[in-house]
């Protein structure tokens, strides 16, 4: 019989043991994972994003793109921007995402954000993330989002966008809007604050 112990220890040098428990999933994470440097965790997970993307599981997804933001791992880009096209995905993988492209400045981020308003399943997330710096394309969706969404979640969140970027092209429209909750015709459901 072959004693219990911490096994790993006998087999990897400590450099090689670190970057093990990295990508391994069956030897114990050391308790300073806090402290592990980003490159040893980056040289670990490099030849392994491929098939952590391709994965079937969602929850391997979404745990690789949290690994890709909190590592800084610009080099992943084009593949976060792979599943954000990747209209087979979950509204939440292709939503986490559009959220990775804009916490990593990506240059894809813009066009993204565009594609994502367009999309009905994706729209509450993108108008969530949309900055005052959005292109005057995306403003345009915002706008006539206020002035023409028909579900009021969707509506809800155009308003709050509005409230966060404050376009002036927005006047007319939530003026509009403002007359209907005045005559009564807003459903009564849209909550203005």
């Amino acid at each position: 019989e072959i004693p219990k112990r911490d096994w790993s220890s006998d087999v990897c040098s400590s450099d090689l043991d670190e970057l093990d428990r990295v990508v391994g999933l069956y030897r114990p994470i050391a308790p300073n994972i806090n402290t592990r440097p980003a490159a040893l965790a980056l040289a670990g997970l490099q030849p392994h994003w491929t098939n952590l993307f391709k994965d079937s599981n969602d929850s391997v997804i979404l745990a690789s793109l949290a690994c890709v933001r909190d590592l800084q791992a610009t080099n992943q880009l084009p593949d976060v921007l792979a599943l954000f096209n990747a209209n087979a995905r979950s509204a939440t993988i292709r939503g986490a995402a559009l959220g990775i492209l804009r916490e990593l400045d990506s240059t894809n981020f813009a066009g993204a954000l565009e594609l994502a308003l367009g999309d009905k399943d994706l729209r509450i997330g993108a108008l969530k993330v949309l900055e005052t710096n959005a292109s005057p394309a995306a403003v345009k969706r915002v706008i006539d989002l206020v002035a023409k969404a028909d579900e009021i979640p969707t509506l809800q969140a155009a308003l709050a966008a509005v409230a966060r970027i404050q376009p002036v092209e927005a006047v007319e429209p939530l003026r509009a809007l403002l007359q209907k909750v005045a005559d009564k015709q807003a459903r009564p459901e849209l909550n203005l604050d």
